[in-house]
């Protein structure tokens, strides 16, 4: 089992802001990659978890997501 990687950890940094996470749940995010212990499956799984909560700064896209 691999250690998570700069890569990974610097994807979720720049992405959890845009997420429409509560702030509990992106303490617990924060609190998880600050682990040294975080593997790389667990990152990926953070990764395609932020992705799917990702909201698009682009209004265009934002409705798109949210259209019925």
């Amino acid at each position: 089992m691999s250690l998570a990687s700069h890569t990974q950890i610097s994807i979720i940094e720049s992405i959890i802001e845009s997420t429409s996470l509560t702030y509990e749940e992106k303490e617990v995010v924060y609190f998880r990659i600050q682990d040294p212990e975080l593997d790389e499956i667990e990152a990926s799984v953070i990764i395609e978890y932020l992705q799917e909560n990702y909201i698009s700064n682009d209004p265009a896209e934002q409705f798109k997501k949210f259209k019925f």
